[in-house]
């Protein structure tokens, strides 16, 4: 429930994604990560979401268009790759030191 919570809070007060945003999902095969993708793919088309390798398979099915290894590539430069160098309009950060110095 708890998970929920969190996700609701970050989907609808934090920052509602809007349609024709994009948003970056650290950690989005878990729990606040997996209903924030599902949450922001029914409500808006976000397309952006990485997964640690071992979650890539478990993404693709929770609504991520798009997905980024970890452990094959450069998290930082693959997203402005797939957003023509644009970048993201907001990021969920729920891994914390490995990621946030680099966001």
């Amino acid at each position: 429930m708890l998970q929920g919570m969190t996700a609701h809070y970050l989907a609808h007060d934090t920052y509602p994604l809007k349609k024709g945003e994009t948003a970056l999902i650290h950690a989005a095969a878990g729990g606040v990560g997996l209903l924030l993708c599902r949450w922001h793919t029914r409500s808006a088309p976000a397309s952006l979401r990485p997964f640690r390798p071992r979650e890539s398979h478990t993404g693709k099915r929770g609504g991520a268009h798009e997905t980024i290894l970890y452990g094959d590539a450069d998290f930082e430069a693959e997203t402005k790759r797939l957003t023509s160098g644009k970048g993201v309009d907001v990021v969920y950060d729920s891994v914390g030191k490995n990621t946030s110095r680099r966001a």
